[in-house]
């Protein structure tokens, strides 16, 4: 069950530490352990290239990178190959140097045959015994093999046979086929007879569907089969014990050969029994841990100046240095990372005047150099330390960092301080995995990718963020390895979505800070002048009042009056203060919009986040408390994935429909690709159509999830105009300007390039909405603006007709036949923007204003353009 009543909010105030406490505090992860990834997948054979290809069928070496590239992302370890010709064998052993090795089968004249092969990665898996089973193959027979293979992690053993049965195109029939399954069960059978308690499994190309699982579950009982449905002939099979989860039916492989081969990708993770004490893949105590019983009191608003200095300083030598240089500025807080081996003794002789801080070495020596990597100073005349710590935030980190495997822990250290006149601030310095979307090779069979992994350790810095909020501002920095572009787990867009702006070096070197702090000079210093590997980042901040809970001045709300220059600002919604409750009619706009809010919080943006709630609404007609006793939630989140989201102790907690969609973003952001490959958990295995709820997802989505995009990003005052939606915030403060003016399209500085008539006056509205003079209208009048934009490969997404509603920010064109045409754009919350509308009269030239969504009528057509449609400028100086 969830609480009656959870309150989602965007910052927290100093009355609500307690519960902040209790939301972010998790105990220690036991970690997933006992499981691994196992696959089948047929290359399409090499030979078929020359002999009877496919239409747009390319030669192997030309597919063989493309599917190695979808098999490093499956996070398995074992693979049955089917139609795997020595060429493509050879090419697969090259493009993954030593990362997989190949267990053979026979062809006909009992020679070793790549053919029928298991793959699997020797780092993981130790190959104890290999045997045969025969079955004929239309004309000869041949032998499949059948490996016993000993994990190193401590899974123990298990055996896997793989076939290929006969289709059709080599002369198989059903009874010659009927015949390989029995001959594959009765020796699966001798098998689990001799060896009781280990695990067995059948993978491949069975050229059946129902037909093969039918007679094969009759004969192995107690088997199941990991595939959920019976619509492919490609098949993973377990003996009794096994249990299957997140198996993933990858159709994008199956594109007659063009980029990969002719079968779906299918692969599946395997629970077994957790490892052994000490193996690899284990979760050590404390990951996620957040303080408690903090020795401080929350300070007043913070006003004046604070300059923090963040820098990675590798080598020992180049520590006093170093730390010279970073000192000579004065700033007040300094944050090091990799500085494991250098002293406390030594930073402080560095740089007279100040002190510095980590927590003691941890009694897991395994622990120890990560650890102490990250060290907090500060100036010892200005500022107090009142309590500090380290979190770790990222555990077992199976890296292969320059050809050699690593098994990395990461951790943030923190501080909260007092200055002399009473404020406080806390500070957390980090060093976090190296890039996980750039570097995404592991080791070993760990439970999560690196991706997930990092996003993960975001997850615990957002959380020990919100711990710390309640005393005082808070300010991270470090070497995050990652960049804004790299997905969406990234450091950026992360601690973006959590309210936070940043400033950065040309590397990875980081300082976050959050509204109303506001940066007032930010520059580098060289590598070579602080002695390292990374050039050094300073940030000098005008702390604006910022004061404890949250992202606004203490004691206030966000407003005040507008600087010189701004534009007036729109307001976006209300998700800030969105009220989720129990939901007693599932499936209804209101269940929708519980959703709507839980998905945006979680990370969702954009089209996609519309995707996921109309995906919610098939995998639990939005009752959050739905559940088939392995699958909990809004998004049916499988319980294999508990732990990849601090926060999941109990069964009940997974109900908590935030908790619930911080699990999907997490799985969303782990699948590469975009659009529906991102959705690859939910959408093949979904028998009813997800599109068919878009519709209402979006008006849920513009209702409550409408763009809750901070209002102090512009540091202006909110206007009175209400633009719901996904539209960003500098499309928003356009149209707001626009709002504000009495002539609205006439006096904006950056549309005065196009000339100010009430002819053709409405494409003008693109020009002024999506960036400049000619925009709009070098596409003709405005019922021809939207597939001109299409027709010059402008548009991100594009369509015809209002049902389902376009995205927001389209551009919808449209002409009712009676020779009236027009243009606006669409901003969300079942409104469009454009002239004429709301105006008094026709005639005014300039007029702006809003209308129903389903105001235009006759032919539609809609499209939005991409972001670098945008030519012009923000409206930096509007009236």
């Amino acid at each position: 069950m969830i609480a009656p009543l959870m309150l989602l909010v965007l910052g927290m105030g100093s009355a609500n530490i307690e519960a902040v406490r209790a939301a972010c505090a998790t105990t220690a992860n036991a970690g997933a352990g006992g499981s691994f990834g196992i696959g089948t997948l047929n290359w399409r054979g090499a030979s078929h290239y020359t002999r009877n290809p496919h239409p747009g069928e390319r030669p192997y070496r030309e597919r063989v990178p493309n599917m190695v590239t979808k098999i490093g992302a499956s996070a398995t370890s074992i693979i049955g190959f089917q139609e795997f010709e020595p060429p493509q064998a050879q090419a697969f052993l090259n493009a993954t140097n030593g990362a997989w090795a190949i267990v053979k089968g026979k062809n006909g004249g009992g020679q070793p045959s790549t053919a029928n092969a298991i793959a699997y990665q020797p780092s993981v898996w130790k190959l104890d015994e290999v045997r045969y089973v025969s079955i004929r193959y239309g004309g000869p027979v041949i032998q499949i093999p059948l490996a016993r293979f000993t994990s190193s992690g401590g899974l123990g053993s298990v055996w896997v046979l793989n076939t290929h049965n006969p289709a059709g195109a080599v002369g198989g029939t059903n009874a010659m086929r009927d015949a390989a399954v029995r001959a594959e069960a009765q020796a699966l059978q001798r098998l689990q007879a001799d060896e009781p308690s280990t695990p067995l499994f059948l993978t491949g190309d069975m050229n059946d569907k129902t037909r093969f699982k039918r007679l094969f579950l009759s004969l192995a009982s107690g088997w199941s089969a990991a595939n959920q449905n019976d619509n492919q002939i490609d098949w993973i099979m377990g003996s009794p014990g096994v249990t299957f989860s997140g198996t993933v039916v990858d159709r994008s492989t199956n594109d007659g050969a063009h980029e990969y081969t002719d079968h779906p990708f299918v692969h599946t993770t395997v629970q077994l029994a957790g490892p052994t004490p000490g193996a690899p893949g284990g979760s050590a105590p404390g990951r996620g841990v957040m303080p408690t019983g903090i020795t401080a009191t929350p300070g007043g608003p913070v006003n004046g100046q604070v300059l923090v200095a963040n820098a990675n300083i590798k080598l020992r030598s180049g520590a006093t240095p170093g730390i010279r240089a970073l000192a000579a500025p004065s700033p007040d807080f300094i944050t090091l990372n990799e500085v494991e081996d250098v002293p406390l003794s030594q930073m402080r002789a560095a740089a007279p005047g100040y002190d510095a801080y980590r927590e003691k070495q941890p009694a897991d020596s395994d622990d120890a150099g990560q650890a102490m990597g990250s060290a907090i100073m500060w100036r010892s005349d200005t500022w107090s330390l009142l309590d500090g710590g380290r979190v770790k935030i990222v555990d077992d980190d199976h890296t292969v960092f320059k050809g050699q495997n690593k098994l990395w822990d990461r951790f943030a250290t923190w501080g909260i301080f007092r200055r002399s006149d009473g404020a406080v601030v806390s500070v957390i310095a980090t060093h976090h995995m190296t890039n996980a979307y750039r570097f995404p090779r592991q080791w070993g069979n760990p439970p999560m990718s690196r991706v997930e992994q990092y996003g993960l350790g975001m997850d615990y810095l957002i959380d020990l963020v919100g711990v710390l909020a309640p005393y005082g501002p808070v300010l991270l920095g470090g070497d995050m390895n990652s960049h804004p572009s790299d997905g969406p787990n990234a450091a950026a867009p992360r601690m973006a979505a959590a309210g936070y702006r940043y400033t950065k070096d040309s590397g990875v070197i980081y300082n976050f800070y959050a509204a109303p702090v506001k940066v007032a000079r930010t520059w580098e210093i060289s590598k070579a002048a602080v002695h390292s590997d990374h050039p050094a980042l300073l940030t000098r901040m005008d702390m604006n009042g910022a004061g404890p809970g949250g992202n606004g001045p203490a004691g206030t709300l966000p407003g005040g009056t507008s600087p010189a220059g701004c534009p007036p600002c729109p307001t976006f919604g209300n998700l800030g203060t969105v009220l989720l409750q129990n939901v007693s009619a599932p499936g209804n706009i209101d269940a929708a919009k519980v959703a709507a809010a839980a998905a945006y919080q979680a990370g969702f943006r954009g089209e996609d986040l519309v995707t996921a709630v109309a995906i919610a609404r098939v995998e639990s007609t939005w009752d959050p408390r739905a559940t088939n006793g392995s699958h909990f939630g809004l998004w049916q989140i499988s319980a294999q994935h508990k732990g990849k989201v601090p926060g999941w102790n109990t069964q009940a907690d997974i109900f908590d429909p935030l908790l619930n969609a911080k699990y999907a973003f997490a799985l969303y952001s782990a699948r590469p690709g975009s659009g529906e490959a991102k959705f690859a958990d939910w959408i093949p295995f979904e028998k009813t159509d997800y599109r068919q709820f878009l519709d209402v997802a979006r008006q849920a989505v513009a209702a409550t999830a409408g763009g809750a995009t901070n209002v102090a990003d512009t540091g202006c005052t909110a206007s009175p105009i209400q633009v719901a939606g996904e539209l960003s915030a500098a499309l928003s403060a356009r149209v707001d300007a626009m709002m504000k003016t009495s002539t609205g399209l006439c006096s904006l500085s950056w549309t005065r390039g196009a000339p100010c008539t009430y002819k053709n006056q409405c494409p003008k509205v693109v020009d002024a909405v999506y960036g400049g003079p000619g925009v709009g209208r070098g596409y003709g009048n405005g019922e021809d603006v939207a597939q001109g934009i299409i027709n010059a490969g402008l548009a991100q997404a594009h369509g015809t007709g209002l049902d389902p509603l376009p995205p927001v920010g389209a551009v919808v064109s449209y002409n009712r036949g009676d020779g009236v045409g027009h243009v606006a754009i669409y901003v969300g919350g079942g409104k469009i923007f454009g002239n004429d509308y709301g105006c008094a009269a026709n005639g005014v030239y300039g007029c702006v204003g809003f209308a129903d969504v389903h105001t235009p009528s006759g032919s539609v057509t809609w499209a939005l353009p991409k972001q670098a449609f945008d030519l012009g400028g923000m409206p930096a100086a509007a009236a």
